[in-house]
């Protein structure tokens, strides 16, 4: 389903890349034109100023949503389908062999596995890393909205911004792009447990990637994977930078 025939990367200070376009002209057509209303979102102030919509931010919502739109429901299918494999054997194409398997192996070959290697050394078997995609509808005001530097939360593995307007939609005048940001005080610049403890003020901007429609940013999640959006300057209440948030999550 994604196209990453067009996909550009940057390696230092840590792997981001974008992609455009990223789906089909027609289906991210539906995708926009489907895209949840405000009235269902849970408003996040602790990571700035957003709403989001999610199996853990007004689920209810978030699920009836999905089940009540053909479109929606396609695209959770892929999401919950090939997406994770789809992610990685870009990754590789890329030089970022992340060194982790997709999914669980059968239990015959984990026993013949354990059986075979580990049951000689006197070992339990090991334990396949496991991987859960998840997916988030976000919508941050124009008018001040925000995101605060961070690096994702430790569990997450990679992250993709899907952007979700149409064509003339936004005002880049009024900001909206994905920043790609690092501490000013480079004793700040480790953090893998993902908490938001630097303002805007802290932190240089190396790279900005505008919010345009049918792209997508990548992160891979780093100890220094810092990335914010800026508050942004537009001044009608009513026009947001909209935007799908996937994730692919280490499952305990």
């Amino acid at each position: 389903m994604f196209n990453f025939d067009n996909l550009d990367f940057t390696y230092v200070p840590y792997p981001i890349g974008v992609a455009k376009p990223i789906l089909d002209e027609a289906f991210y057509k539906q995708l926009v034109a489907s895209f949840p209303p405000l009235e269902l979102f849970e408003y996040m102030p602790t990571v700035g100023h957003k709403y989001a919509l999610s199996e853990t931010r007004n689920a209810k919502q978030y699920w009836n949503h999905l089940n009540e739109n053909a479109v929606w429901k396609e695209f959770m299918a892929y999401i919950e389908g090939m997406f994770v494999k789809d992610v990685f054997r870009m990754l590789d194409d890329n030089n970022l062999n992340l060194g982790l398997v997709t999914q669980e192996r059968s239990l015959p070959k984990r026993l013949k596995r354990w059986v075979k290697k580990d049951l000689k050394r006197g070992r339990l078997p090991e334990r396949d890393i496991l991987f859960k995609p998840r997916f988030e509808f976000s919508a941050i005001p124009a008018m001040g909205g925000n995101i605060k530097p961070h690096t994702d939360v430790e569990q997450k593995i990679v992250s993709m911004v899907v952007s979700i307007l149409e064509d003339g939609e936004w005002d880049p005048a009024c900001g909206g792009a994905t920043d790609m940001v690092f501490p000013k005080d480079p004793t700040k610049s480790f953090n893998m447990i993902g908490d938001w403890g630097l303002d805007f003020d802290e932190v240089d901007v190396l790279h900005k990637y505008e919010f345009r429609p049918n792209q997508a940013v990548f992160f891979i999640k780093t100890f220094n994977s810092w990335h914010a959006v800026q508050p942004m300057t537009g001044t009608d209440p009513n026009t947001f930078r909209r935007t799908l948030t996937i994730n692919i999550e280490l499952v305990d």
